[in-house]
Order: structure tokens, then C-alpha cells, then sequence
């Protein structure tokens, strides 16, 4: 063992120490391997022979080419092996190269050696005593100005800055400098340490020589802008958007919004509450003053607030005058003339007769239309196309990130299949690590297991992995991204080792090559280990190879991908408890949302049967309640086959939506339909009665049906796929549901019984009553809610977080959960160039950055640039620059030698770089050397070497380049918009200087284009629905004032929807919810277009209360049992859904269509038409347009009609249903204390056995001589 002794004191050395030396020669090493140490002296300077100082010049500078130095020719040889590894990173930036030359030359060889250097350590060798510490006193003006001109240069094959290998990523000088003198004598650096002192005793004076600037004017010695900001252009700022006044996570304009409406709603709730105390106390008054006076308790009237004979009293009362004309029979309304209804209009004299064709001919209808919906419906059984891949669903085809991605993948070839697994410690202390050596064990064991185990269909993970060396062979070399590369994934490697130490030393310096996994490419540790919280999670990810054309290997990969899952799935239960595992495969999003959809389906069996039982209950008819459901079934039936056979693809979501769309929109036809059915006593017959409710509802239907029909195709015009099928299906869907139900549904009608659909009306009247009491106030608060919905709207937000459309057990919402907390790295960012011509110069110029001949605003530099202000480039990592790196991979050792004997990188690299350029043979030498630098293997000699870095950054036919550089951590919906949009902007910044076309992708850039104009196309959209209803009310109701008020009341309903769902809720707006937002407007139409029909039929109802009224009993009430009770029924099953896309998307948004559309529909539109509406026209009621049959009769609330109609009787004295005449009209007149009127003939019929024929255009009523069935 060596003796070790204190060095000498410093007290025998001069006080400055010029001229005097701390080391001199080399005196031993510790061991075979390590480096020599050198001598540990107190001696004058010497004077070198001429061939050391000739070394000594060449490396050294011209500096040394004089006076006497502190080495020897032995020091000067270890001193050039040293500092060789430092120039393979640095070269790009000659200053930096000058400063590290200048900083570690003056320490080993500087004459005044001993000013600056003081020996703390000694070990006695054979030779001598040997230094084994000593300090380093370097002045903080040289120390910065080293740290400056080497802080900036990248390693382009990494993505890295060359601090992260040289310095140990130092941020400070001192950093730097501490990390230099560290001993790292296996990589060549220091045998010893070296102490840099903060502050400098008198006995030394701190080292301060020249330094180099990397802007130096010299330009031999100045650094490129890809490597030293001083020489960069300055970019033209970008002003960063004010950040909103927020009050929590709520927009402080939303919160004024909420602040209104809820005073609004307050006022009126504290209105009703002092309104009903006050009535109460006066009642309690008159009660007391009444028992006072005797009058027993029985005798006493109830308030009139809490009495039920308003609503039980016939809707004709002494005190509605207003409605002479409108009784109630058998609870509809029913107009005095019944037939002033019949068709006079083209419109309903076609429903009419379309309406009579098929209620005289019902099987032959009913067998036509099951034809027809079978021959349509054979197209989803042979040619259904189901869309499932997200990026068909979700990227507008159009779209630039669209067209990236179609470039990339077919010049580059597709992005990796990435599978993910995240091991996290569960210690509640924040400063709990997961490093041990019980879970670096079970890593190992996990991804040996993955690695070498097969599934049963025999494929492994040595079929698709991407392997980018040759060499090993088999699933050793695959690139799988974990802590155990560190050991080459050896536990052999591992279990001989000082783990701990050898873990640090890895995590501070990647590139060492004892740390260089088998496909030697350095694991950065923000990629395999917690940078955020500490040391809190292991991170391992296996990159295999993808293919976009090739089914076969997909669905391979996929298959074995499932086989993992199941191996995760198995490593999750023999996990310890105190340890989390989460983990993630690239088919697993896909999978698990096909998964969630298949386990809702039965939630959404319940909602059906749901709504199937209401309509049984409201209709009570099974029957009908059944064909209304079967009929919606069908049309979606016939409209999937339909656009099947054209095809279209289609979508889970229009699976899911779709039959809740038909539902709603055909079970209020229904009702409309029956309760017409019921209003009509001209004839007895049910096919007649049948054929001319169409005849009145049928214009109403058609209006709807042609709003509903032009949104849904206005909405196809959206360019996002998932948007775009849906509307069309959705139009198909509306246009087979109402071919239906003007066919096949009236012709089930015309042959089954139907019971009368009995309601009071007096609640609709006394609806009417408080709409009109109150009118100003109501439209006060229809206006206040009006504006505290579109300050709401503030608060709307884009995106649709992934853990939103999967159940709450699924593993993937652990995991992404996990990647957020854990991965402090952003996914990478690729920059292309296209259409490159490498013989044109102004080409290449754009394509390299650290050599004087590329242009300053080349796409490197541009990028770098872009690089320094994160905040709006949305890049944290330096952009790979392959040329440059090629170039320098050609360059020999020796500039001045290009002989094959000089070593290199490569053996044939032959061309120094600015020869390459100057000479134009770029385009020469990159064919003929660029497939030997995608074989060279990067080694501590050769970093440049890209086997592993650029296999996939070059085009086949060199015409397109890829720049490589990484996003900011994205950790949420904002941030992932945030860099969609700021590096499309970079690339089209790039773009707008470059002589190449600039464009970039991500693999998350073509999801987040739709959100690049999806609010002006939100706003679109609403602005084309209004201009359909009111351009479509316009033409089929020919009034412009009723078709402004139905637009009105459809612009407040998508308000106060939108306002529900994107501002109080605060459900993002995407895709999904823009398919939502279309069915709003459909609905929306659904809720007003039957209620304004009504209303325009209305026209001989001459006060504008009555009309209301009687639309409200008619229309409304259809409205809100058809779709409002139906829709509630069937949607509320849908919160107890699996799925949280479901609950929220669904469940959530459906409510709020509703809500909003039963409020605008039964109360904003009433209050527009009783205030803007206007009354009706007063017509006389001739004779010839009423026939009532003498057996049915008047309600007893109604007194006879000075004008009544006359029924012809057959000659015989039997009517058309066998009766005797006068034993039926005795009866009709007991019961109602009428005439009867002898037979006549009706002015526009003629007379017939057993009732009247009327004459609508060609169309004879009443006759059945032409009935076939």
C-alpha cells in the first residue's frame, strides 16, 4: 500500500505563485486501468524540448509556443486523450472548444500552475508522491464566460443539450465546473477530485486567462445559432394572449352571468313565496271571521289557489268568453266547425289523399313498406362499414394536421406502437422513493418475461419491435425505454454491480457506455424515471414498429397486444401493496371504449323499455305504443342500410344516438296523430277520420321534418368524420321515420282500435291565464336569462380528456393519471421539409446550421430560435439537424488529412465538411455515404453515428427530411391545444422563409385540428339552423313574422342549451358535443315547429289567448308527453351508465335539451305568440263545410248551434252503421235536447246511403266504393 502524506504546506510556495508549479510528471495509478496521477511538487517551471512544445502548440494554442510549463510530454498525451472525448460533443462551437482547451491546458501546464492550483491530497507511490486532490481557484468572469459559450450547443442525434453530457446538464457555472472535477477516471476524466473554491484565500490568485465569446468576431472561432443565442436573428415577438379574470376554474364574466340568472330566478321564487303567504293569511282571516259569525267549517270555501274545480271545470266557462268557439270534447279541443279544418291548401289536400290511399289499403301499404325497409335495411347486414380507429373518427380528412400525417407516414413510415407501464410507490410521503433493489428486481423480471414469453398464437415481442442495430440479435436488441437499460437489461450486470452508485453516476450521465443500453442510444432519465416528485415511479416503455397499409401485421400486433394486457393484468395482482402498477398499449384506448360502449348496451336496452313502457301507459294502447316503437326501429333500420349501401361509414355514436333521436322526434307525431284521429266527427269511419288527421297534422310533420332534414344535412358539412356520419345518418334517419309515419303507421292505425287519449284542459288554461298575467315579466325574464347565458358562455372550454370516454374501472384512467404525474417529458415533434432539391444551394442552406455556408434562417436555426421562448413554440428540446451531424460524421480527424489511413468514424469518410459544401457535392456525397451512416454504430469516438438517431429522418429518395425536437410536458386538454396550435404556427413561420415547404406532426396534432376552428363552426352552425327554420317556416307557412318568431325561439333555446352544457357544466366543447349541439337543433325543432303549426292552423280562433290556449291543450300537450315525459323516462337510465362519455355526454346534454327545449317550446314560444302572434280573422261558418253524424254528440257544455248540418239517411232509415235513424237521433236528441234536421244534400258532396260524400279537389270522402280491403 502507498504512504499517504499531507502535501506541502503552502506557507513554503511564493505568495502569487508565478513561475512555479503544484504537479509535474506522472508518479503511479491505483490500478491497472485507471489513468496515472500526477506528481504532487513544488519546483519552478520548466522549459519543454521542441517536440513538446510543438505538441504542446498544436494543442494548446500559440499560447505555449514560448516559456517554461508545469507538464511533460507524458501529461500532455494524457491531457490530449482527455479533452478528445470533450471535442466529439463541442466541435460545432469553437469558442466553447477554445475555453475547455485554455481551462484544462493552464491546469496541467500553466507556468504560474501554482497561483491557482493547491495540492490537498497526497499518495506516495514507488515514483513519487502522487496528488490525489487538489483545488481549482478559477475566477467567476472565466468561469461564466466558459459556461456561456458551451451552454447552448446541442447534440443533434439525441435531442439534447451537450451539457447533459459534458457538464452533467449543469445550470450555473459552478454547476459545470463542480461537475468536470468530479473523478470520473472510467470515462477519461479526472483520477482525482478537483475542488473549485467559491472564494479564494490570499495564497492564490483565481485563474482568470482570455476567453472566446461564442458571438466572436473571429469567424474561426464563432459558434453557429444553432449553438450560441448571441449570433441568433432576433424573431418577431408573439404576444401572449392577457390570461382571463378567473374566479377559481369559473370565468369571472360567467360568474356575473350565474350571479344574474340566479337573481332573476331568486326574485321570482320570493315573488311566489310572499304571493302564496299572503294569500294565505287572508284566507286564514276570512275563515276566522267566518267561524265568528257561525258559519259551520264545512261550509267554508277553500282558497282559490288550493281548489281543483278550475281545473276540473269545462274549459268553456262564464269567464272565458274569449273562447266561444272552442269547447272541449271528451278532453281535446275541438273547433265548432269541425271541417273548417278540411284541406284547403295543396300541402294538406296531398296529405289528405296520401292519407286515404293508405287508410283504405292498409295491408297493401303495410306489405309495400316492410318491402321497402327490408330491401333498404340488407345494406347494414352486407355493407355495414364501422369506423372505430379515433383518428378516422376525429381529424377532419382535410385538414393540414391531416395532410401531415399522410406525408409522414408515407415517407417516414408510420409513428411506433408504444406500450407503457408505470411503476409507482403508494407511501403517502411525498418524499418516498421507489428506488430499491426489490423493484429494480421485479422490473427485470417483468420485462423478461415480455420479452422472451410468447403468446399462444406464437407471436412476441421480437415481431414487431423496432430494433435499430443490427446487432444483438433477437429481443435483446429491441428499444424498450427502462431503468434496466442501465445494465444492458442484464440482472446478471445488475447483481455485480454497486447499483446505487452505478444508478446516480447513469441518471447524472446517460452516455457513458457503461450506461448505454443494447441499442445504444442514451436513456435520458425524464424518460425512465420520476423527474417530477423525486424518485416516485419507474417508467418502461417497449417502441415496436407500426404500418398504416398493412392489415395483416396490425391485427397481429393488436392480437398480441391483448396477450400483454393480460401479462400487465397478471404483474398488477402480484404487485405489493406498496407499489402501484398502470400500464397502457396502443390499441388499449380503442379497445377499452369498444369495451365500455358493448357493457352500456344493456343500460341502454333499459332506457328503451323505459320509454316503451311510458307510451304504453300515456297511450293506453300496447298496441299503438308498440308500432310507435317498432316504426322508430325500422326507420333506423332503413336509414343504417341505406347509407350502407352508398357507403357511408358509420359510428358507435350514431348507433348509440341515432334511435334516441327517432324516438323522440316520432313518438310526438304519434301523439299529434291519435289526438287528431280523435278531434275528427265528420264521418264515423276510421279510415276517413284517419286520412284527414294526416290531411291537418301532415303540413306540421313536413315542417318539422324539413327543418330537421336541412340541419341534419347542413351539419354533414362539418369535416370532422364522427360529426359529419352522424348528421347524415340522423337526415336518413328523419327522412325514412317520416316516409313511415305518413304510410305504414296510418295504415296500422287504420286498422286497430284506439282509445280515446282523455286530459283536462283547464291546465292549460290556466298555463295560459299566468303566460298572459304576466307576459311583461316573463319576457323580462326571458331576456335577463337570455344575457346571463351568453355571459356563461365564457366559460366554454375545448377538448375531450380520454379518461372522459372510459369507464371509471378502467385501467386506462389510472394510467393516464399516472403519465401525468409522473412523465415529465412531452411527446415528439417532428418538422419536415418536403419536396427538397439537395443539387439546388439554396436548399441545403436550409437544411444545416453549424457551418458558415447555411443560412441564418435556415429551418435549424429557426427552430432553435423557437426553442427559447417554450411558453409560445411549445418546444422544450433542441431539433435534430442530421445533415449537420453527417457532415461532421464525414469529417476526418485531421482536416488538412483525408487519407484512408487517418481514423474516423467511419472508414469512408473521406470529405471535409466545408469542402462538401463549397464543392456543391452535398446531393453526391449524401447518396453515397447516407445508407454507411445509418449502419455506423455511435460510440464515446464516433457520437455523430446514426444508426440509431436517423433511420427514420431521411426520405427514401432524399427529397424530405425530418427535425426531430420534443413538446413541453402536456399534461392537460389546454396544453395539448396549446402546442397544436404553436407549432403549426412555428412550421408555418419556417415555412414563410424557407425555399422548402415546412410543415410539422405530432401523433396527437391530427385530433387537436378540429378544435383549430371549432367554435366559429359552433357559431355556424347555430346561425345555418335559424336560417333553415326560418327560411323553411317562410316557404311551408307563408308568413315571414311567424317564421321570425320560430327562429327567435329556436336562438334562445340553443343559447340557454349551450349556456346549460358548456358554461354551468362546463362540458368541453368537441366533437361529441358538436353532435349534440346539432341534435339540440333538431330537436329544437321538434319541440316549436308543432306548437307554431298549430297555432297558424288556428286562424278562426279570433282572440290571440284562445289560440294559445288551444295550441298549448293540443300541440303542447302532445310536445310534452311525446317527447318531454318520454325522453325523461328514457334518458334518465342513462346516468347509471358505465361510461362517463354517457353520463356526461348523454345523460347530461339530453337533460339539458329537454329542459331547454320544453321551456322555450311550452313557455318562450307561447309568450313570442301571445305577444307578437297576433288574433285570428273571423270567418262565417258556412253550412256546406259541416257534416256532424247525427250519433255523435255535442259536449252538454255546448249549446246548439244556430247552424247545424244535415246528415242524409239512407232511403231505407239506416245509417252507415246499420242504426236506426230514429232511434239514434231520438237518443242523440235526449241526450243533448236537439232536432233532428231532415236529409239534405251538402253543397259540395251529394248524397249517398248512409252519410255525405265531400269533394276535396279529386279526392271523394265518404265514398267506399273504391275500397279494396
Amino acid at each position: 500500500m502507498p504512504d499517504h502524506h499531507p502535501p506541502p504546506p503552502p506557507a513554503s510556495r511564493p505568495r502569487d505563485g508565478r513561475g512555479r508549479c503544484a504537479m509535474y510528471g506522472q508518479c503511479g495509478k491505483r490500478s491497472f486501468l485507471a489513468p496515472p496521477l500526477n506528481c504532487a511538487v513544488d519546483m519552478s517551471a520548466k522549459d519543454p524540448n521542441a517536440k513538446l512544445r510543438t505538441h504542446l502548440v498544436q494543442l494548446c494554442g500559440e499560447r505555449y509556443a514560448q516559456g517554461p510549463v508545469c507538464c511533460d510530454a507524458a501529461q500532455v498525451d494524457t491531457l490530449e486523450a482527455s479533452i478528445q472525448i470533450a471535442n466529439r460533443f463541442v466541435q460545432p462551437c469553437p469558442a466553447c472548444w477554445e475555453n475547455l482547451k485554455t481551462f484544462w491546458c493552464d491546469f496541467s501546464c500553466s507556468p504560474d500552475q501554482a497561483s491557482f492550483v493547491n495540492v490537498t491530497a497526497t499518495e506516495k507511490f514507488p515514483a513519487g508522491t502522487a496528488a490525489t486532490a487538489v483545488e481549482y481557484h478559477v475566477a467567476p468572469k472565466f468561469s461564466t464566460a466558459l459556461f456561456d459559450s458551451c451552454k447552448d450547443i446541442k447534440f443533434g442525434g439525441d435531442n439534447r443539450f451537450v451539457m447533459d453530457f459534458v457538464g452533467g446538464g449543469a445550470k450555473t457555472p459552478q454547476e459545470f465546473l463542480d461537475f468536470m472535477g468530479a473523478p470520473k477516471p472510467e470515462v477519461g476524466g479526472s483520477p482525482f477530485p478537483i475542488k473549485f473554491p467559491v472564494q479564494s484565500t490570499l495564497d492564490f490568485r483565481p485563474h482568470n486567462p482570455p476567453s472566446v465569446p461564442c458571438n466572436s468576431t473571429d469567424t474561426a472561432l464563432r459558434c453557429s445559432c444553432m449553438d450560441c443565442a448571441a449570433v441568433c436573428p432576433i424573431l418577431p415577438a408573439i404576444r401572449e394572449p392577457d390570461p382571463p379574470h378567473m374566479v377559481g376554474t369559473w370565468h369571472l364574466w360567467a360568474v356575473l352571468g350565474l350571479a344574474l340568472e340566479l337573481l332573476v330566478l331568486t326574485a321570482w321564487l320570493g315573488t311566489f313565496v310572499t304571493r302564496w303567504v299572503r294569500r294565505a293569511w287572508k284566507q286564514r282571516q276570512a275563515r276566522n271571521r267566518r267561524v265568528r259569525i257561525g258559519d259551520s267549517e264545512d261550509d267554508l270555501e277553500a282558497p282559490a289557489f288550493l281548489r281543483d274545480d278550475l281545473m276540473e271545470a269545462p274549459l268553456l266557462s262564464p269567464s272565458m268568453d274569449s273562447f266561444p268557439q272552442s269547447p272541449i270534447r271528451d278532453g281535446p279541443f275541438v273547433a265548432a266547425d269541425d271541417t273548417n279544418s278540411l284541406p284547403t291548401d295543396p300541402i294538406s289536400q296531398l296529405f289528405l289523399a296520401l292519407g286515404h290511399v293508405c287508410s283504405h289499403r292498409p295491408k297493401t301499404t303495410i306489405l309495400a313498406m316492410l318491402l321497402l325497409v327490408a330491401a333498404c335495411s340488407t345494406g347494414w347486414i352486407f355493407n355495414l362499414k364501422l369506423v372505430t380507429r379515433p383518428e378516422d373518427l376525429w381529424v377532419p380528412p382535410d385538414s393540414v394536421a391531416a395532410a401531415s400525417k399522410a406525408f409522414y407516414d408515407r415517407e417516414f413510415g408510420p409513428f411506433y406502437r408504444t406500450q407503457q407501464v408505470i411503476l409507482s410507490t403508494t407511501d403517502p410521503d411525498p418524499n418516498a422513493s421507489i428506488v430499491s433493489e426489490e423493484t429494480l428486481r421485479q422490473l427485470f423480471a417483468l420485462q423478461k418475461a415480455i420479452k422472451h414469453e410468447r403468446a399462444p398464437n406464437g407471436l412476441s415481442l421480437n415481431d414487431f419491435c423496432f430494433r435499430p442495430l443490427p446487432e444483438p440479435e433477437g429481443p435483446d436488441g429491441c428499444v424498450v425505454q427502462s431503468v434496466t437499460g442501465y445494465w444492458q437489461d442484464d440482472l446478471a450486470t445488475f447483481e455485480k454491480s454497486d447499483w446505487r452508485e452505478h444508478l446516480a453516476s447513469c441518471l447524472g450521465n446517460p452516455t457513458m457506455p457503461a450506461c448505454l443500453p443494447a441499442f445504444l442510444q442514451p436513456l435520458k432519465p425524464e424518460l425512465i424515471v420520476d423527474q417530477v416528485n423525486g424518485t416516485r415511479a419507474f417508467i418502461v416503455t417497449f417502441v415496436n414498429r407500426n404500418s398504416d397499409r398493412n392489415a395483416t401485421y396490425i391485427d397481429a400486433a393488436e392480437e398480441w397486444e391483448s396477450w400483454l394486457r393480460t401479462k400487465f393484468q397478471d404483474a398488477q395482482r402480484t404487485t405489493p401493496a406498496s407499489l402501484r402498477l398502470s400500464y397502457s398499449t396502443e390499441s388499449s384506448v380503442e379497445t377499452e371504449l369498444i369495451a365500455s360502449t358493448s357493457a352500456d348496451y344493456l343500460t341502454i336496452a333499459i332506457s328503451y323499455l323505459a320509454m316503451v313502457a311510458y307510451l304504453v301507459q300515456t297511450l293506453r294502447s300496447p298496441t299503438v305504443a308498440l308500432s310507435a316503437v317498432t316504426l322508430v326501429l325500422l326507420s333506423v333500420s332503413m336509414a343504417i342500410g341505406t347509407l350502407s349501401w352508398l357507403g357511408v361509414p358509420c359510428t358507435f355514436i350514431s348507433l348509440e344516438v341515432i334511435p334516441f333521436l327517432a324516438l323522440a322526434i316520432g313518438v310526438d307525431n304519434v301523439f299529434l296523430l291519435v289526438e287528431a284521429r280523435e278531434q275528427i266527427h265528420i264521418f264515423p269511419s276510421t279510415p276517413y277520420r284517419i286520412a284527414l288527421a294526416l290531411a291537418r297534422q301532415g303540413p306540421g310533420f313536413l315542417l318539422s321534418f324539413a327543418c330537421e332534414l336541412l340541419i341534419f344535412l347542413a351539419a354533414a358539412l362539418i369535416d370532422i368524420p364522427a360529426v359529419s356520419s352522424f348528421a347524415l345518418y340522423a337526415a336518413a334517419t328523419v327522412a325514412a321515420l317520416f316516409l313511415l309515419q305518413v304510410t305504414l303507421f296510418v295504415a296500422i292505425l287504420a286498422m286497430i282500435h284506439v282509445p280515446a287519449l282523455k286530459h283536462s284542459g283547464a291546465a292549460w288554461v290556466r298555463y295560459t291565464q299566468i303566460l298572459v298575467r304576466y307576459r311583461r315579466a316573463l319576457l323580462a325574464t326571458v331576456a335577463a336569462l337570455s344575457i346571463g347565458s351568453t355571459l356563461l358562455l365564457s366559460n366554454i372550454s375545448l377538448g375531450l380528456d380520454q379518461r372522459a370516454a372510459l369507464p371509471g374501472d378502467s385501467h386506462m384512467v389510472s394510467y393516464f393519471d399516472d403519465l401525468d404525474r409522473y412523465f415529465s417529458m412531452g411527446p415528439p415533434v417532428y418538422f419536415m421539409a418536403e419536396n427538397v432539391d439537395l443539387r439546388n444551394h439554396d436548399h441545403w442552406k436550409a437544411m444545416c446550421a453549424r457551418f458558415t455556408a447555411c443560412d441564418v434562417n435556415s429551418i435549424p436555426n429557426l427552430l432553435e430560435q423557437e426553442r427559447k421562448r417554450p411558453n409560445v413554440s411549445a418546444l422544450a428540446s433542441p431539433a435534430t439537424a442530421w445533415l449537420d451531424d453527417f457532415l461532421y460524421w464525414l469529417q476526418p480527424r485531421d482536416p488538412e488529412d483525408e487519407s484512408e489511413e487517418v481514423p474516423a468514424c467511419c472508414s469512408r469518410r473521406r470529405k471535409n465538411p466545408g469542402r462538401v459544401l463549397r464543392s456543391g457535392l452535398l446531393h453526391f456525397a449524401i447518396a453515397s455515404h447516407y445508407a454507411t451512416l445509418l449502419k455506423s454504430v455511435p460510440n464515446e469516438v464516433c457520437p455523430q453515428a446514426g444508426a440509431a438517431a436517423y433511420a427514420d429522418a431521411v426520405a427514401p429518395n432524399l427529397d424530405a427530411f425530418t427535425f426531430r425536437a420534443a413538446a413541453t410536458p402536456l399534461r392537460s386538454q389546454a396544453a395539448l391545444l396549446h402546442a397544436a396550435a404553436a407549432h403549426q404556427r412555428v412550421a408555418d413561420a419556417v415555412d414563410a422563409v424557407s425555399p422548402v415547404k415546412v410543415t410539422t406532426y405530432a401523433v396527437f396534432h391530427p385530433f387537436f385540428a378540429q378544435y383549430a376552428h371549432l367554435v366559429p363552426v359552433a357559431w355556424k352552425l347555430v346561425a345555418m339552423v335559424l336560417l333553415i327554420v326560418a327560411v323553411t317556416t317562410t316557404i311551408l307557412l307563408g308568413s315571414l313574422h311567424l317564421a321570425g318568431i320560430l327562429a327567435t325561439a329556436m336562438a334562445i333555446m340553443l343559447l340557454w342549451m349551450s349556456a346549460l352544457v358548456l358554461g354551468l357544466r362546463q362540458i368541453p366543447l368537441n366533437g361529441v358535443s358538436l353532435v349534440n349541439i346539432v341534435l339540440g337543433g333538431g330537436l329544437g325543432v321538434e319541440f316549436a315547429a308543432h306548437v307554431l303549426r298549430a297555432f297558424a292552423a288556428t286562424t278562426t280562433v279570433v282572440d290571440v289567448e284562445a289560440r294559445v290556449t288551444q295550441v298549448l291543450f293540443g300541440a303542447g300537450h302532445s310536445v310534452l308527453n311525446g317527447i318531454g315525459w318520454t325522453k325523461l323516462v328514457g334518458v334518465a337510465v342513462l346516468a347509471f351508465a358505465r361510461s362517463a362519455i354517457f353520463r356526461t355526454f348523454y345523460f347530461e346534454i339530453y337533460c339539458a335539451i329537454l329542459v331547454t327545449g320544453l321551456a322555450v317550446g311550452l313557455g318562450v314560444l307561447p309568450l313570442l305568440l301571445l305577444t307578437f302572434g297576433g288574433a285570428g280573422k273571423p270567418v262565417e261558418v258556412e253550412e256546406r263545410l259541416l257534416a256532424v253524424p247525427a250519433e255523435v254528440p255535442l259536449p252538454p257544455s255546448r249549446p246548439a248551434s244556430p247552424v247545424r248540418p244535415k246528415v242524409v239517411s239512407s232511403p231505407d232509415g239506416v245509417d252507415e252503421n246499420g242504426s236506426s235513424a230514429a232511434a239514434t237521433g231520438g237518443e242523440a236528441a235526449a241526450g243533448v235536447n236537439r232536432p233532428r234536421s231532415p236529409a239534405r244534400k251538402a253543397p259540395n258532396g251529394r248524397t249517398v246511403p248512409g252519410g255525405v260524400v265531400f269533394e276535396v279537389g279529386s279526392l271523394r270522402l265518404g265514398d267506399d266504393s273504391g275500397d279494396d280491403e
